[in-house]
């Protein structure tokens, strides 16, 4: 009858965030036809050193393992209590009282007898200036007819494109200033061939600007001024040749020597 040797070691399995720690079941057995001698000993013996070798790494790695797993523990636990801590904190701070400041404060003596004081607030001062309107004033005329003109004889444009503000008198061909204000004027003329001219804008008869056209052909002059005019001032345009008559342009569809005038701004 055979004799039967058998060696069985036990399974060890330790699970921790996916980490397998196992040891597998081992069977090692012989059938010999003769009681087991030294040899068959010492083979035994050597399975179970190499075993045992590899089930001290096992139980290492489980320590360090259990050593990481204290550690986590108590960082835990001191991160709840400090939770705690200022949630308590949090709660004493909600439920402390406010203090009654109205409940602090001293009643006068014979409270129902004093009246409040009224106090009179003065309103405020305006310092800005009223509005202004500023007046519209605003005028173009136009000569349709050939004129001659003398020494100083003013230009009578006997038509008006434009007068709003009714500052223009067409009878006189003068400019009144409505009031005192920053005016742009200016003019255009336009002479008769082989006719010098001498021309000139004035204000209150003394002269702003001068135009002048040669007689070798139609000549053209224009002039653009910005003045200052009081109210009532007078600007209109004239002939300033002493010596020599001088005749100007104008047909119905050529209304080329032109007046005109606006209020930029008014003044105070």
């Amino acid at each position: 009858m055979p004799y039967f040797i058998a060696v069985t070691e036990f399974e060890c399995v330790y699970l921790y965030r996916s980490r397998v720690l196992t040891k597998s079941k081992k069977l090692v057995h012989w059938a010999v036809d003769r009681p087991p001698d030294t040899q068959m000993f010492k083979g035994v013996l050597k399975i179970l050193k190499t075993d045992l070798e590899q089930l001290k790494k096992n139980f290492t790695g489980l320590s360090t393992t259990v050593a990481e797993l204290k550690k986590e523990n108590a960082q835990f636990k001191t991160t709840c209590k400090c939770g705690a801590t200022t949630t308590n904190a949090s709660n004493v701070d909600a439920k402390k009282p406010a203090p009654n400041i109205s409940s602090t404060k001293p009643t006068p003596k014979n409270a129902s007898n004093v009246s409040p004081k009224k106090t009179v607030v003065p309103a405020a001062a305006t310092t800005e200036a009223p509005a202004q309107v500023s007046k519209v004033v605003g005028f173009t005329a136009a000569l349709t007819k050939i004129i001659s003109l003398g020494e100083h004889q003013p230009v009578e444009y006997d038509k008006v494109l434009t007068n709003e503000g009714k500052a223009f008198d067409k009878r006189h061909g003068h400019f009144i200033a409505p009031v005192k204000g920053l005016y742009i004027l200016s003019a255009t003329i336009i002479n008769i061939e082989k006719k010098e001219m001498h021309m000139e804008m004035v204000k209150n008869g003394v002269q702003l600007v001068a135009f002048y056209a040669d007689p070798d052909d139609y000549s053209m002059g224009s002039q653009t001024v910005v003045v200052t005019l009081e109210a009532n001032d007078m600007v209109w345009m004239r002939h300033c040749r002493k010596k020599k008559a001088s005749s100007i342009y104008g047909k119905p569809d050529q209304p080329i020597n032109t007046f005109s005038g606006a209020l930029l701004i008014q003044l105070h």
